[in-house]
């Protein structure tokens, strides 16, 4: 047995080296994909807050343009003619909302309107994320009718929008990494 342990020299050494050897390079590359997956991590709780953020902001947008507390119109001969000045009030709340949500972009001049809805896009966009949206709002009126009296033979109106309810007509959130990543609707 001590002939044995004499003959070898010191390869047994050369054997726990390369044993140390692999078992370092087992650790590094282990350490390596655990940062990496700890990174990727982290991007991946930085989009989704921005994410939140952005559909936070539409949201607030949203919720902004359906809280309607806007006057009566001027008086007008006609129904429509009031229900057109009441529309032409709730776009300038619209206007008004945009300059309190100034994360969002509205364009009052792509706003096309009909008798009874409004319908606009929005987009909101941060470092992570933009979120372009369609968005329709039915508009509800209260008109009141004044009869006529002795300064005016005829009947005349006043309205104003009353309620306004939105609709998504197209929600597409686009992810701005690094790697230009995808589009998910």
């Amino acid at each position: 047995m001590k002939k044995l342990w004499k003959d070898n020299g010191g390869y047994a050494l050369a054997y726990v080296l390369i044993v140390v050897l692999v078992l370092v390079a087992v650790a590094v590359s282990v350490c390596t994909a655990a940062l990496k997956n700890y990174q990727a991590q982290e991007r991946s709780i930085r989009q989704t807050r921005q994410l939140y953020q952005a559909e936070g902001e539409i949201e607030k947008f949203v919720a902004l343009a359906e809280d309607v507390h806007l006057n009566d119109s001027a008086k007008y001969d006609t129904q429509d003619e009031a229900k057109k000045a009441a529309r032409d009030a709730y776009l300038t709340h619209l206007k008004a909302v945009s300059k309190t949500v100034r994360s969002c972009d509205y364009d009052p001049d792509t706003t096309v309107t009909d008798s009874n809805s409004c319908t606009f896009p929005l987009t909101c966009a941060n470092d992570a994320v933009r979120i372009e949206t369609k968005i329709r709002m039915d508009l509800k009126y209260s008109v009141t009718e004044i009869p006529p009296d002795e300064t005016s033979k005829t009947t005349m109106y006043t309205a104003r929008v009353s309620k306004a309810t939105h609709h998504y007509i197209t929600y597409t959130i686009t992810h701005l990494t690094a790697e230009k990543g995808g589009t998910s609707e």
